[in-house]
């Protein structure tokens, strides 16, 4: 694996590593992205963030808010797949929107990148979105971890704010138990989304919730994704388990 960018930032070293077309951020040596264009899906957690609104049966995707933009995998993925009109993207590290741009091809005019606190920036915020992506973490001695703040009732509350009717609201976490602390699934502020979905992978300790107001199905995102431009390749790639009963 080649590293074809390295730099300190305030927030730890940011490397781009490429192995083959695929290209792999990484801060303090905690994955943060990963990206082939070639490719139609990552395999990874990044596809259920991107893909989580296929569940719907009116994917709410028309205008997208993504906060933590790492390398901008999500972003890529909805653009390739969703095809959202509108696309917001806050980040606090300005290499690593640098690095999103320069490597990973995140910009244009569909995307406007904030570089702003996510917690502060939405806490003023009034617009509201199809789809909201909470992908914020930090790095706790070479582990990812939730962003200090973000696993709080005020957090959960802001978030569901910013959420239209009909809309969606994404959330990754490091694995189950940061899940539990997070009080997500109990917090009264998302208590007007009747559907929720967990997410989980084969290879990866990471759990993805989705909560939304219309009926979620899994059989809706499989038809999907066999619809979708993949081939077996990526198919075989994938790696999503989805409970809709939680």
């Amino acid at each position: 694996m080649a590293t074809l960018f390295a730099a300190e930032s305030a927030r730890g070293r940011l490397e781009v590593r490429s192995a083959g077309r695929t290209l792999r951020l990484y801060v303090d040596g905690v994955l943060h992205s990963a990206f082939n264009p070639a490719r139609g899906i990552t395999g990874s957690v990044w596809d259920a963030l991107a893909l989580a609104p296929w569940l719907a049966p009116s994917p709410p995707c028309r205008s997208v808010l993504l906060l933590g933009l790492g390398g901008g995998a999500a972003v890529q993925l909805i653009r390739r797949h969703l095809r959202s009109e509108t696309m917001t993207a806050v980040e606090i590290d300005p290499l690593a929107i640098e690095v999103a741009r320069r490597f990973f091809g995140v910009g244009g005019r569909d995307v406007e990148i904030v570089r702003a606190d996510a917690r502060r920036w939405l806490a003023r915020c009034r617009r509201r979105f199809d789809l909201v992506i909470d992908d914020l973490f930090v790095e706790a001695g070479r582990i990812p971890a939730r962003a200090s703040g973000t696993s709080e009732p005020d957090w959960w509350r802001r978030l569901a704010a910013r959420v239209r009717r009909g809309g969606m609201l994404v959330a990754n976490f490091a694995d189950a138990a940061a899940l539990t602390r997070s009080g997500l699934l109990e917090d009264a502020a998302t208590g007007r989304f009747s559907s929720r979905a967990r997410i989980t992978f084969r290879d990866y300790e990471n759990v993805v919730v989705v909560l939304s107001e219309q009926p979620l199905s899994r059989r809706l995102l499989e038809a999907r994704l066999c619809k979708a431009d993949l081939r077996a390749a990526d198919r075989r790639r994938l790696q999503m388990c989805v409970r809709t009963r939680l």
